[in-house]
């Protein structure tokens, strides 16, 4: 049984719940786990800034249906994610943001860049929460695509400490991973079709909250439903 790092993991976990493509700039502590998530095979967009690519994350996530993943490094890395992930929280868009930061072991003694990120993202997340051991990367990682796509969508944060990265686990931790994202994220205009397959609704009506669903601007456009969008 192999040992991974916590970077290793946390690249597995990511891509066993479906993340093909990643958002993010290359930097401390997190630059690991980029590298992992490479040599597995997603496809990795190394952005200009943080900023670009959490709003490029929410982008993905708006177009594909699938939670847009960002990432960034500790401190300032991690906060240029937030005009992105602000962006998601208001239009109810799921997203994985992760932000590297302090070893645990020098929490509140002014390390490198810290600050208290979670405090930063509970605001504007639907879930935000600090991981302090390895093993329950896996675990975490699974909980954050949940919350982001079940109930009303939304972005989500992981905080990352350094030694937690850098420290080792077993590579059974990682199991593939089982989401929701196909059953939320359905054909809708089949959807409001079946819903009253008796035709006893004389007027069909969808109050629709997302103007990129192709499908049911199609059904609209039919004159079988009357389509109102909310912006």
């Amino acid at each position: 049984m192999a040992t991974l790092t916590g970077s290793d993991i946390l690249a597995r976990s990511l891509v066993s719940q479906g993340m093909d493509t990643l958002f993010y700039i290359m930097g401390g502590p997190m630059i690991e786990t980029e590298a992992a998530v490479i040599k597995l095979g997603a496809r990795a967009i190394d952005t200009r800034h943080e900023q670009a690519a959490s709003l490029m994350a929410h982008a993905y996530s708006r177009v594909t249906r699938k939670p847009g993943v960002c990432m960034g490094a500790s401190g300032p890395g991690a906060t240029n994610l937030v005009t992105g992930v602000a962006n998601a929280f208001v239009d109810a868009a799921p997203m994985i943001a992760v932000g590297g930061s302090s070893p645990r072991v020098f929490y509140e003694m002014e390390a490198f860049q810290e600050i208290d990120q979670l405090a930063v993202f509970k605001p504007i997340t639907k879930w935000a929460t600090r991981i302090y051991d390895a093993k329950r990367i896996p675990e975490l990682v699974a909980t954050a695509y949940r919350q982001a796509t079940t109930g009303k969508p939304g972005p989500v944060y992981l905080d990352l400490p350094g030694d937690v990265l850098f420290a080792s686990g077993k590579s059974d931790l990682v199991q593939d991973g089982t989401t929701v994202i196909d059953k939320l994220f359905g054909d809708t205009a089949s959807g409001v079709l079946n819903f009253d397959r008796g035709g006893l609704a004389q007027r069909k009506l969808v109050i629709h909250g997302h103007t990129d669903d192709v499908g049911i601007h199609v059904l609209g456009r039919s004159g079988r439903v009357s389509v109102v969008t909310l912006k």
